[in-house]
């Protein structure tokens, strides 16, 4: 076993050969390069962290963006080629990371919104129907079978009272807290002349009323189950709308919109306040990106009233068309 005389001169020897500051060189470039793969893990897992986004997918990214930020970082002085791939590399997992929050995070839509929403605003239901900007006589034959459609195809507009029932549940398993419900009036105009033609009605299920009244401007909105009302919209149990609501996919929540107006033709959208793990968002809800529309019956306007397939009735049936 050397001494440690003899131990300290050979390494003072090898030193002084060059062996010691190639050493040392080699030592320095190793904890340089784990400093920038430290760094970069740190600056990329940050990020993730920040955006809440998490799964397989981020982790590859994580380590795949700091791999790409430490070459970037570690080769800038002896390669230029490589230090321009590593950061290509980054920055395109940096892209990623930022695409799986609006996109790939679990049991969120695309729009980033936890919710799912089924929309149904139909104004076939219980006498509500249609003011057409022509003359009963102008009028194609009623469909039956979908006089909605029927009556989009004519330009025709919810009269008086557009019932938008909404129910809402979750895109994945999560339980997301519901903390308002409100409209948001767009524009609003005297309505038009034309034809008023309405349906009776029929069904049954259960709601959480909300009445809105479009004539107001905001519109204000009214908890209280209006049963004045209650012949314009579907026969349901009715409960008053009472924030917050907690839905998920397997607790879904449905609600109905009342939405009246006995002197104005408004367009209008709704938007639901939403919570989950800590974040907030707002949902818009629409007509399939237009704004929904409802019109008052202006005084003097036609009649065209219609109970299933039998003829129709009012103060102009003898010019109104046949349902088919």
């Amino acid at each position: 076993m050397p001494r440690p005389r003899s131990l300290m001169r050979s390494l003072a020897a090898k030193w002084r050969s060059g062996d010691g500051e190639r050493w040392h060189n080699g030592m320095r470039t190793s904890l340089e390069r784990i400093g920038a793969v430290a760094g970069g893990l740190l600056v990329f897992g940050t990020v993730a962290g920040l955006l809440d986004v998490t799964g397989w997918a981020a982790l590859v990214l994580v380590l795949l963006g700091g791999g790409g930020f430490a070459v970037a970082v570690g080769r800038w002085r002896s390669s230029s080629l490589h230090a321009f791939a590593g950061a290509v590399v980054a920055f395109v997992c940096l892209i990623g990371i930022g695409f799986l929050k609006v996109s790939d995070k679990p049991g969120l839509g695309f729009d980033g919104s936890p919710l799912d929403v089924a929309v149904s605003a139909s104004a076939h239901n219980c006498g509500t129907g249609w003011v057409f900007p022509v003359a009963p006589d102008k009028l194609t034959t009623v469909d039956e079978d979908d006089p909605w459609e029927w009556a989009k195809k004519l330009g025709g507009v919810p009269a008086r009272a557009l019932p938008i029932t909404l129910t809402v549940d979750t895109e994945g398993k999560d339980k997301v807290t519901l903390h308002d419900l409100r409209v948001v009036g767009v524009k609003r105009s005297a309505p038009a002349t034309g034809t008023h033609v309405a349906f009776a009605c029929g069904g049954d299920t259960v709601y959480r009323w909300m009445g809105v009244d479009l004539d107001a401007d905001p519109p204000q909105r009214t908890f209280k189950v209006q049963e004045a009302f209650a012949e314009e919209y579907p026969p349901a149990e009715r409960k008053p709308i009472a924030f917050p609501y907690v839905v998920s996919s397997s607790d879904p929540e449905s609600f109905l919109i009342a939405t009246t107006t006995s002197r104005y033709s408004v367009e209008f959208y709704l938007e639901i306040d939403w919570a989950l793990h800590g974040r907030t968002g707002t949902m818009r809800i629409d007509d399939n990106g237009s704004p929904f529309r409802v019109r008052a019956v202006s005084p003097g306007t036609p009649d065209c009233i219609y109970v299933s397939d039998e003829k129709p009735f009012g103060d102009s049936s003898d010019r109104c068309p046949e349902m088919r």
